[in-house]
């Protein structure tokens, strides 16, 4: 599912997300070509 953010300060490769996500929830921050809406994905 995809969440629209505001997006904040960035620091070298990292960015703040100021509005949009919940406290704690686990997002994807790389997508590749073949990554496509209700994909299982593994959490590493």
């Amino acid at each position: 599912m995809e969440v629209p953010v505001v997006v904040g300060r960035q620091l070298g490769s990292s960015v703040a997300i100021r509005e949009g996500l919940r406290p704690r929830v686990q997002v994807v921050d790389s997508v590749g070509a073949s990554l496509r809406g209700g994909a299982k994905v593994t959490v590493q």
